[in-house]
């Protein structure tokens, strides 16, 4: 599997997935404003930060041992079976907790009790997201990037037309229940894809879980539950400090502009998660620092070139995606796109750090991180307002990235053994 080949297919998934993503935004912007949009994003972190936790963290382990155990196949089909019951076994408990504490975190997110009922529904169907995700990882870690294309972007198109019917019927409280519902038919759609698939059968659930591969599992399970709680934690606690300092229109303007970010840099993610994963599993140092190197060639250009689009089509960007009333983000975009250039130069990286299981370093850098970008919004936004928090966007990937070249500095600048 060659990198420009899994970039094309990615790049189909992403551009689907994009594509869909932002027709939701400019529906959800036309009908609810930049209010609404914050909104959906105090919903979305925290969907985000329990679906982490709702299969254990283990979705990397799991693409990186099926990718390992390719050729043995009781040795795959015990990793999934290990895998699909301890999703089942914390989606269960983390239902239970959801449902029972629906009413306390709808006053905490959202200070109302009117959007309990969309996080009972979301309770009551995490078990649906933890097997998509596992799946899903199945499918990465066998490299059946055709398959994985198809799923992605069947499953974002679903999505899309959940989201515009129930944000055009239910407003506000329709955009939260299309993430819930959307997310369910992704499973379903999942599902049939796979269907004739002899990895996944009904006779894999009689085979007990591996302690073995448990274990394994729980190395990648500690790394991948603080960066999936990490991000949407900050970004809860991110808008509160804007609110504070401004108001829930200004968390909106912010909102959408990193939903931008996110769109544009998923390309590079979903291609780097994609190839990355499977091909640097077992990598000598050699090998690494070659697949490094070869991807920064690729992708910081695309970068420069896709920032500086963006930057000086940004009025544009803000009209064909969002509405007028979301103008204001217009000043934010140059620190934020000198953020996301530092931010995917250090993805390489942390990527790495992740495959090579070195737990301490990368829970150390994930940490330390959200802890300074949080200091630093917090003192940036109060001296200098909403485009304070993009500061210390751009200033925090730069300690993070400075990290981590510290941190493989043997790797990057010392001349290595071919095997």
């Amino acid at each position: 599997m060659k990198l420009l080949s899994t970039s094309v297919f990615s790049a189909i998934i992403t551009f689907v997935k994009i594509s869909a993503s932002f027709a939701a935004s400019k529906v959800i912007a036309y009908f609810s404003g930049p209010i609404g949009v914050a909104v959906i994003g105090q919903f979305y972190s925290l969907t985000s930060i329990i679906v982490g936790f709702s299969n254990g963290g283990i979705s990397t382990g799991v693409v990186k041992f099926t990718s390992e155990f390719e050729g043995n196949k009781f040795k795959q089909q015990q990793l999934i079976s290990t895998a699909l019951k301890l999703s089942s076994i914390c989606a269960f408990f983390l239902s239970i907790l959801v449902v029972c504490f629906s009413e306390v975190i709808s006053k905490s997110l959202f200070e109302s009790k009117n959007f309990k009922w969309p996080i009972v529904c979301f309770g009551l169907t995490l078990i649906f997201y933890a097997f998509n995700n596992v799946i899903i990882s199945i499918i990465n870690g066998k490299k059946q990037i055709k398959l994985y294309a198809l799923v992605n972007c069947i499953g974002s198109i679903a999505s899309l037309i959940l989201t515009v019917f129930l944000v055009y019927r239910f407003k506000i409280v329709g955009a939260l229940y299309a993430l819930v519902v959307s997310q369910v038919t992704v499973f379903f759609i999942t599902l049939w894809c796979v269907r004739k698939q002899e990895w996944l059968n009904l006779d894999i659930f009689k085979i007990p879980i591996s302690k073995q591969l448990l274990s394994s599992l729980g190395q990648y399970s500690i790394m991948a539950l603080v960066a999936a709680i990490s991000l949407p934690l900050t970004q809860l606690i991110l808008r509160n400090i804007i609110i504070q300092n401004g108001d829930l229109f200004s968390a909106g303007l912010w909102q959408g502009l990193i939903r931008i970010s996110d769109g544009y840099l998923m390309i590079v993610t979903i291609s780097l998660s994609t190839y990355f994963v499977p091909k640097l599993a077992g990598a000598s140092d050699y090998i690494a620092k070659s697949e490094i190197l070869n991807g920064y060639k690729i992708v910081l250009p695309f970068l420069i070139v896709v920032g500086a689009s963006i930057y000086f089509l940004r009025f544009f960007v803000i009209r064909v995606l969002y509405t007028d009333d979301f103008f204001g983000m217009s000043e934010l975009f140059v620190f934020q796109l000198v953020g996301d250039f530092i931010k995917i130069i250090g993805f390489f990286l942390g990527t790495l750090m992740v495959v090579r299981k070195l737990t301490r370093a990368y829970l150390f850098s994930e940490i330390a991180f959200n802890i300074i970008y949080i200091s630093l919004s917090y003192y940036l936004v109060k001296i200098n307002g909403l485009i304070g928090i993009t500061y210390a966007y751009s200033i925090s990937y730069s300690i993070l990235l400075l990290y981590f070249l510290i941190f493989f500095r043997k790797l990057l600048f010392s001349k290595h053994e071919k095997y």
